[in-house]
């Protein structure tokens, strides 16, 4: 159900029913004594081509979301026009209720051909998911899951699409510096799996829940992994918190691959530098992270460098950078090549991961370019 021009609308099936007002009474030449709320006649009713999932109240209208199509509904009252729906979006419906979600005037949409897109009444529609469609195609359904935009002041403001089960893919929608021209543009970031952690999560709502402050809450997976009913509290997303309800968790993240040189030219790689932040807001410490390579090749074994020196090597240590030089050489690979993956994985300690603030600075790939010899 949702609120629009004065009326509550509600759906059941492919019908979308609206209640009673003063212009009913007035059509009919009738005095309306019933509670406008409370009153739902059959003639109030506006059939659609597919089952409705979904209606949200936007500034121009009433948004319709069906298993096949969107549509906007338009109108005041049934006296002028009537309420009369218009489709916006051929072809890209919505199958579940969770996987739409509403800031402003902006809707963010999880559609049954599993595009993420971003809807606003002025300029249209946008697939925001493109990057990461592929993944998305092949390992989150449009059945079941949550999609929300959640907002609170400007460091913890981002789009959260979560499976419901395992989950989520986080949005930058403004990423500083992420574009080839160096403007802000959306950014994915890799899956946060919560399964090793806390067996993974249920339900996620960006709610006010004190004046004035906005937090994700995170419901737990409804079962374990054999099947057994979970009960626990309501988790919520804290940026400084780093552990999951007290369990400590990994991350990883790989780049590439990474075009180093074009046809005709080869690049010799002398080493990786990792830069992490050691001295973030609070005075929260990092742990190297590891790192290991792919080179010429975009599937099999990453090779691990598992030594390192401080970066620059001939300058003292920085207190609050964590930099760190990888010589290519220590593995077993000659390093010449003409695309690389790098990949990062977060220490483990005392074979546990460690619950420190983990944020990536930069990555630099140091080398040099040579001519092709034949």
């Amino acid at each position: 159900m949702d609120y629009f021009e004065g009326r509550l609308f509600g759906s059941s099936g492919n019908f979308l029913y609206y209640n009673t007002a003063a212009d009913n009474a007035t059509l009919l030449n009738v005095r309306q004594n019933g509670v406008p709320a409370e009153s739902w006649i059959p003639d109030n009713v506006i059939p659609f081509n597919a089952p409705i999932t979904r209606i949200l109240a936007v500034g121009s209208g009433l948004l319709v979301c069906t298993t096949l199509d969107t549509w906007l509904v338009e109108g005041q009252n049934i006296l002028n026009g009537g309420f009369n729906p218009r489709k916006v979006l051929a072809n890209h419906g919505l199958r579940s209720y969770g996987l739409a979600s509403l800031d402003g005037s902006t809707i963010y949409l999880y559609t049954s051909d599993q595009q993420v897109l971003q809807i606003s009444p002025n300029s249209g529609s946008v697939e925001i998911g493109f990057p990461i469609g592929d993944t998305l195609e092949t390992n989150f359904p449009s059945t079941a899951g949550f999609i929300v935009r959640h907002v609170s002041g400007s460091q913890d403001n981002a789009v959260y699409l979560a499976d419901g089960s395992t989950g989520w893919y986080r949005l930058n929608p403004n990423q500083q510096g992420a574009s080839m021209s160096g403007e802000q543009t959306p950014l994915w970031s890799p899956k946060a799996d919560f399964i090793a952690s806390i067996g993974g999560i249920g339900a996620i709502a960006s709610i006010e829940t004190s004046a004035g402050k906005v937090q994700l809450l995170v419901g737990q997976a409804a079962f374990t992994s054999s099947g057994l009913p979970v009960s626990g509290p309501v988790l919520v997303r804290s940026l400084t918190t780093f552990s999951d309800f007290g369990t400590p968790y990994n991350w990883s993240a790989t780049f590439g691959s990474i075009l180093l040189a074009t046809p005709g030219k080869l690049a010799e790689t002398d080493a990786i530098i990792v830069d992490m932040n050691n001295v973030g807001t609070g005075g929260y410490s990092a742990t190297q992270c590891s790192v290991s390579v792919l080179l010429d090749e975009i599937g099999g074994t990453f090779e691990s460098l598992p030594s390192s020196v401080n970066d620059p090597p001939q300058l003292r240590v920085s207190n609050t950078i964590l930099s760190n030089r990888y010589y290519l050489s220590q593995g077993n690979q000659t390093p010449v090549c003409w695309n690389m993956q790098i990949k990062l994985d977060g220490e483990v300690l005392s074979g546990l991961p460690a619950s420190t603030r983990d944020e990536i600075l930069g990555v630099t790939v140091r080398g040099c370019l040579v001519s092709e010899q034949a």
